[in-house]
């Protein structure tokens, strides 16, 4: 009789905490989930949420013209299905980014015609399957050349351009779009804010105070400060801060809490290892030289290219990068970082997938339960299991398992008590 109470009592307490622990916040399951090839020769691939479990892909394709190709998450099963493709520039287009402006209206800043730099508009209806020019004419907001342009919103029809000119100079730009994506115009304000910086990242500050992350001078990593007024002036550099004096290859970052940003890079040759860093940085845009880093992780020792890092819940991110100098393999992570920027002293759980031409995996956080990655390898999407709630709300095997251990725990703590009182 004490036997089955204890025997019962002692299953029940050891699944109640297996289950909290295997369907924890950060789980990764080790199988993908689904694939689907959206293009044979997409490459330099930026993807957006459009509506519901929708989302925009646009990248350089057959013949190094435009497209954008509209996908379908299923966000329980991870199951991806096409809903269309559209080619919105017949012409050479390098790096494109994709923002959205309004209702159904989204707004493409790319290197078109002579590495020129283009914005053009487009639509999409909320269900993926319909992709349609506005009829707005082009801007040309760059003549000479717009390398690795990305396009971020500064307030109403005002948006900031940061990308690489023809010089190899680091420019911000701004632009006005009207809602309805027509018409599209220069507003005349730019700035220079290094004669070296490739792979520029623009983030929001706080305010009209905004910083770009780039690689400079001797590929090492640095921020530079500046504002951008509401009507799209913009100031003179207010703080610049080298976070890498090594190298810094593709930063990619992430806002944090308040004022505190996370960066993903690689260190490249010839380590090659995979760094995250978390730097505050001042509202009025200064950088304390002392104090501005918080934490520093490598997050791969062997081999990173290409991170991407989004937050996931909490204080957990995802983070997806390329591991194999082949190009061959990548990996998805998930880690965790306190809102003071104190990063955790491993990765939380991650997973290694395969494929070819694996090159900048962006990972995309589809629903509570499934995560997608969009990488070049001829263009795909792969979904992954990824638990970003305390507890997962679709039970996976091994969940079924251990509900019928813990029922089983019960039965037999009944059938002990039921025994006892029958003995006595």
């Amino acid at each position: 009789m004490k036997k089955f109470l204890f025997i019962g009592s002692l299953i029940s307490f050891f699944l109640m905490c297996s289950v909290s622990v295997f369907a924890a916040l950060g789980d990764i399951e080790d199988l993908i989930l689904d694939t689907l090839t959206f293009s044979t020769t997409a490459t330099e691939l930026k993807v957006t949420p459009v509506s519901g479990n929708i989302y925009a892909i646009v990248y350089s394709g057959t013949d190094s013209d435009g497209y954008i190709t509209t996908v379908e998450i299923n966000p329980t099963t991870g199951a991806v299905s096409n809903k269309a493709t559209y080619e919105y520039d017949n012409a050479d287009t390098r790096h494109p980014d994709i923002i959205h402006v309004s209702g159904n209206v989204y707004a493409i800043a790319y290197a078109g015609t002579d590495t020129d730099g283009f914005v053009k508009t487009v639509t999409i209806s909320t269900d993926g399957l319909t992709i349609a020019d506005t009829g707005a004419t082009p801007l040309e907001f760059d003549t000479s050349a717009a390398w690795t342009p990305e396009i971020i919103h500064v307030s109403g029809d005002v948006y900031a351009i940061a990308y690489n000119g023809d010089s190899g100079q680091g420019i911000v730009r701004t632009i006005t779009i009207e809602s309805d994506g027509d018409p599209i115009a220069n507003t005349g304000q730019s700035l220079t804010f290094d004669s070296s910086a490739v792979s520029q990242e623009i983030v929001n500050v706080s305010g009209t105070t905004y910083a770009i992350f780039y690689t400079s001078t001797d590929t090492d990593g640095f921020i530079k400060t500046f504002t951008i007024e509401n009507n799209g002036n913009i100031g003179t550099v207010l703080d610049t801060f080298e976070f890498d004096t090594t190298n810094a290859v593709n930063p990619e970052v992430e806002a944090v809490y308040g004022n505190i940003f996370a960066v993903a890079y690689g260190h490249g040759s010839p380590t090659n290892d995979g760094y995250i860093k978390t730097i505050e940085i001042g509202t009025n845009g200064v950088i304390d030289d002392g104090t501005a880093v918080k934490d520093t992780f490598v997050y791969d020792s062997g081999f990173a290219s290409g991170p991407n890092l989004s937050h996931m819940a909490s204080n957990m991110y995802v983070l997806t990068w390329v591991s194999a100098a082949a190009v061959d393999e990548a990996k998805i992570a998930s880690i965790e970082i306190e809102n003071d920027g104190t990063i955790a002293a491993s990765l939380y759980d991650q997973t290694t997938f395969t494929g070819t031409l694996m090159n900048a995996p962006q990972g995309i956080l589809a629903s509570n339960d499934v995560t997608a990655v969009v990488y070049k390898g001829s263009g795909k999407v792969s979904t992954f299991g990824v638990d970003s709630t305390p507890l997962a709300t679709v039970p996976e095997f091994k969940t079924y398992v251990y509900i019928g251990v813990l029922l089983l725990g019960f039965v037999l703590i009944v059938a002990g008590t039921r025994r006892r009182r029958l003995t006595t």
